[in-house]
């Protein structure tokens, strides 16, 4: 799944068959080029997995018109170049982002979430949490909007992603993050 953005949070919610309870690991790649998305350790955009026919909905926060649409973050294409509005999905600008729900259409196991994005200065890192559930607990919130703490309704928190850098290495370019079970 490709998830590009230019800003600076959102969350993600994901369905899966039961919580990954192995130690997760995150898996991160820059390059400050054009490298089509291809890094050493991160898997490469996939237009044939299980969020490939699932179904995604902002459930908190307005997406930003300027953008594409929600399908743009999971048909396996990505942007063609650092400024590639229509290919990237992204919350209105100078709001803090939002929620986007992902139904994979019933509970599976997931290997492994892949996103990626591409643009210049700080809108390039990608920073979002990752939550599953498998919609079985008795206090089960399947659209837990913002301000709702989805721990607290069924949910278990995957994983906070932040690829902003650290040391005085550039922001901008193009991004990758694996998101997968230790196992």
């Amino acid at each position: 799944m490709n998830i590009r953005h230019h800003l600076v949070s959102w969350l993600l919610v994901l369905s899966v068959n039961s919580p990954m309870y192995a130690e997760i690991k995150i898996t991160t790649g820059h390059s400050e080029e054009n490298s089509g998305f291809t890094f050493p350790s991160v898997s490469a955009p996939s237009n044939n997995d299980a969020a490939t026919n699932a179904t995604f909905d902002v459930i908190s926060g307005e997406r930003d018109q300027n953008g594409g649409e929600l399908e743009v973050l999971h048909d396996g294409h990505v942007a063609a170049s650092d400024d590639h509005p229509a290919r990237n999905c992204f919350f209105r600008a100078g709001t803090v982002g939002g929620r986007i729900l992902i139904d994979l259409g019933n509970a599976i196991s997931v290997r492994e979430v892949s996103t990626f994005s591409w643009h210049t200065s700080s809108r390039a890192p990608q920073v979002y949490r990752l939550y599953a559930a498998n919609g079985k607990e008795a206090d089960f919130n399947p659209v837990p909007k913002a301000g709702v703490d989805p721990t607290q309704h069924g949910w278990i928190l995957m994983a906070n992603v932040d690829t902003r850098p650290t040391e005085n290495n550039s922001e901008g370019g193009q991004h990758g993050v694996t998101i997968s079970n230790s196992d």
